[in-house]
């Protein structure tokens, strides 16, 4: 009984601990996320679920913005919004109004590709728009466009509700505030709820693999990579049985990870590491922590540290504040791109409304992406906003829960990605045989910040939590195969399974930058072979992608934006091919990064590889990262939108997966290369306690 203690005892101080640094936070988050809906806020539009009319002048990025981001959101859930622009001030490009009105009164379809049929005859469209404006709120851009637009349509001075953006001052973007209370019981429940699974992963990783330091602290990486996945696969199977989310989801997981936690330590003390038992000696560590920072000497009360023998004794203290400055990144800079307010946004509410996920809703609400692409980032978005005690009915409005929820997200994320790095760290400090690369670990920890914005805090889409996910996908099974461990390839095949319910491309990225991994030679072998943790893995994947299947096979909404793959037309489009990919050429040398990996390090590590150990899996690993490039070109030819736009907004994101499983290739060709003297191939004695890489 005093194990459950203890273990019971430890989320809840995690909790108590994040609603602290909330509540001290000195930014609201609701205001800069949502700076456009403030604009409407601040001219009195705060009801959610109305009837709204642009009228600009121009359809300059200002009131495409309030178009596209605010007034989408403030209509939520039975709302309507419509933009019309004059004429004569309507650029050419992709920030179209949905109508425009000439100098003679006439109102023609502009951007306009859901609700209205372009067939529809401007007499109605006049009338519709006559209804939103007496019925609802009609917002001018100025003084002037109101003057022109009741020139031109008189009916518009009959609106009751009436309001200018001019007359609305600019607001800062970083809004302060002083410290308040975040604390609720509700909510330190529901957030200990939350961090009960990631400490059961840490507690379960150090009792597996307390002798092999280096597969340990790729197991500590997996914390909350495991528990994103864990959240998907249970809420999602929930949803196929119509039971509600999160509801009592959240408790159920909670008391399964503190059982598993105390069945995981039964027979011996509980401990964070090797000599520091948990709860009575944890003050020792921060107090050595703090100490340590000032004085930025040696600190003999922490236990030996895996990175110790890498960069000396100040590791200990540089690696926990250095995690602690790499999720401050995150919880600064994480702000939501134009993907989340398009679809992800408005799916999330959707989901937290209705307790399920339902593409008829979001379809109605006017979004075909919320309505045809997997629930995968609702779902984790969602929770947070259950854990925040967001109110269903007016989630992520300008408030106090909206604030704390966004500070949830970009916490949690940060965390995310810091395990990732600390899977990798694992993986390159463990793998290979020789000591001449020790401290790549530190190269590619640094390698994927520099390479991969998204691992620095840029928000892009659901790939923010598609990436972590696949990518530690990639580096469990790496790892296990070359270990011989079968519960890492058993980990890094659910984990990639259930990402595919985060992107509507993820089975296609799973099939290129994750089971490729599969072929690597286990330990001790020459050629890979189908061992039994092959089998294992694939029984496993079938399970993670359970959710996919059955979201996929329930689907009755077709996605409009591609067309039905088919040979005959891929065939009698041919032609487009060439251009295609000379636009995705010229796309990733502006990149930066890509052409580094693709053109430089991934064929000279593809000839060291050969040289040192010629294997045709790592050549067909390899072949898949070229391969995954040059099938999306060709997936474009399907395209039903304009290609050109879908090769600048989202070609480069949707390779990240599939890149940086180049890259992660090139850094164990690297690795992985004996040394002269060396007078045998890797196996599975490198995981004694005495591997040079991350060890004890």
């Amino acid at each position: 009984m005093s194990r459950l203690l203890q273990i019971t005892f430890l989320p809840f101080c995690c909790s108590a601990l994040v609603l602290l640094a909330a509540a001290v936070f000195p930014v609201r988050l609701d205001y800069r996320t949502f700076y456009d809906l403030r604009k409407l806020d601040a001219a009195g539009l705060t009801a959610s679920g109305g009837k709204y009319l642009l009228a600009t002048d121009n359809n300059g990025n200002e009131y495409y913005r309030i178009a596209a981001f605010a007034l989408p959101h403030l209509r939520f859930p039975d709302g309507q919004s419509t933009w019309i622009a004059l004429s004569e001030g309507i650029e050419p490009g992709t920030l179209a109004p949905d109508y425009s009105v000439s100098a003679s009164g006439s109102v023609q379809a502009v951007g306009r590709d859901e609700g209205f049929e372009s067939q529809t005859v401007e007499s109605d469209i006049k009338g519709t728009l006559r209804t939103l404006a007496q019925d609802g709120t009609l917002i001018y851009s100025s003084g002037l466009a109101q003057s022109r637009f009741e020139e031109r349509l008189p009916w518009l001075k009959d609106a009751q509700h009436v309001v200018r953006l001019d007359a609305v001052s600019e607001f800062p973007t970083i809004v302060l505030r002083r410290p308040g209370n975040q604390f609720t019981w509700t909510r330190w429940f529901r957030l200990a709820a939350l961090f009960a699974l990631p400490i059961a992963v840490l507690i379960a990783a150090h009792s597996l693999y307390r002798d092999t330091p280096a597969i340990r602290w790729l197991a500590y990486g997996t914390c909350f990579c495991l528990t994103n996945a864990l959240w998907i696969w249970v809420m999602a199977a929930g949803n196929a049985l119509g039971l509600a989310a999160p509801g009592w989801w959240p408790y159920v997981l909670f008391a399964g990870a503190v059982l598993l936690a105390a069945w995981m330590t039964r027979g011996r003390p509980l401990e964070i590491d090797s000599s520091m038992a948990l709860p009575s000696r944890a003050a020792r560590i921060w107090r050595a922590m703090l100490r340590g920072l000032l004085r930025s000497g040696r600190n003999d009360e922490l236990p030996s540290d895996a990175l110790a023998p890498v960069l000396g004794g100040a590791a200990r203290i540089a690696l926990l504040w250095g995690m602690a400055a790499y999720v401050g990144l995150f919880l600064v800079r994480l702000d939501f791109d134009g993907d989340v307010f398009h679809q992800w946004l408005p799916m999330t509410r959707s989901y937290y409304l209705l307790g399920h996920h339902s593409p008829e809703h979001n379809l109605a609400l006017g979004s075909m992406q919320a309505a045809t692409y997997p629930y995968g980032f609702a779902i984790i978005l969602s929770t947070l906003a259950w854990a925040a005690d967001m109110p269903a009915s007016s989630s992520f409005m300008l408030s106090p829960g909206t604030d704390l929820t966004i500070f949830l997200y970009r916490v949690w994320t940060g965390a995310t990605y810091a395990g990732l790095l600390c899977m990798l760290a694992g993986l390159l400090s463990w793998a290979g045989s020789g000591s001449r690369w020790n401290g790549l670990w530190l190269a590619g920890i640094l390698g994927t910040i520099l390479l991969f914005p998204v691992a620095a805090g840029r928000h892009t889409g659901a790939e923010t939590l598609l990436f972590p996910l696949l990518c530690g996908a990639a580096i469990l099974v790496v790892a296990g195969r070359r270990t011989g461990r079968t519960e890492l390839i058993a980990l890094g095949a659910f984990l990639g399974g259930t990402a595919t319910l985060v992107k509507w491309e993820g089975l296609i990225l799973l099939g290129f930058s994750v089971l490729p991994w599969l072929l690597v030679p286990g330990a001790g072998e020459r050629r890979m072979k189908i061992s039994r943790s092959v089998l294992i893995a694939v029984v496993v994947l079938a399970v993670g992608l359970l959710p996919t299947i059955l979201w996929k096979s329930s689907l009755t909404i077709e996605n409009g934006f591609f067309r039905p793959v088919s040979l005959a037309y891929l065939w009698d489009n041919r032609h487009l091919l060439p251009g295609l990919f000379l636009q995705v050429a010229q796309l990733l040398i502006r990149e930066g990064a890509y052409p580094v990996i693709l053109l430089v390090a991934l064929p000279a590590a593809i000839v060291l590889r050969m040289r040192a150990a010629p294997r045709l899996g790592y050549l067909a690993i390899a072949a898949a990262v070229y391969l995954g490039c040059a099938a999306w070109v060709v997936a474009l030819v399907f395209s039903n939108i304009d290609r050109t736009h879908y090769i600048q907004c989202s070609y480069s994101r949707v390779l990240l997966t599939v890149v940086f499983s180049g890259f992660l290739y090139c850094l164990l060709a690297l690795k992985e290369i004996p040394e002269p003297s060396d007078p045998a191939p890797l196996d599975a004695s490198c995981l004694s306690r005495n591997n040079p890489g991350i060890s004890s």
